[in-house]
C-alpha cells in the first residue's frame, strides 16, 4: 500500500448518514464529506488489518511514484471540511470509522 498518499476516509455508512441529512436540509454550495483526520493509504491499511486481527506483514509499504500508473495520480487527496464541521457539528476520526466499520462487519 502506498505511503505516500494520503487521504481521509469516510465509512460508507457515515457518509449516508451525512446524504441523508443533506437532503432533509435547504443548504447550498460545496460541502466536502470527510474524515476530520488524513492518514496515508499504507497506515489506514495497518490500521485495518490490527483491528480486525488480520496479519499486518502481508502489507508491503510502496512509494506511489514506483508504481506505473497510466495516469497521473494526486499524492494528498484529504479535503477541507471547515464548513462540513460548522454544518454538522464535527466529523468522525478514523479509529471511529474503522471501528464502525469492524463491529457492522462482526
Amino acid at each position: 500500500m502506498f505511503t505516500d498518499v494520503i487521504f481521509s476516509p469516510l465509512y460508507v455508512g457515515t457518509l449516508v448518514n451525512f446524504i441523508a441529512r443533506l437532503l432533509k436540509s435547504d443548504l447550498t454550495g460545496i460541502l466536502n464529506l470527510a474524515n476530520r483526520d488524513s492518514i496515508s493509504k499504507y497506515d489506514f491499511g495497518l490500521n485495518l488489518a490490527e483491528v480486525f486481527n488480520l496479519d499486518k506483514g502481508l502489507i508491503n509499504p510502496l512509494g506511489v511514484d514506483s508504481f506505473r500508473f497510466k495516469a497521473k495520480r494526486p499524492k494528498n487527496t484529504s479535503l477541507n471540511i471547515e464548513r462540513t464541521e460548522k454544518v454538522f457539528g464535527g466529523l468522525p476520526n478514523i479509529s471511529e470509522e474503522i471501528n464502525k466499520f469492524y463491529h457492522e462487519k462482526k
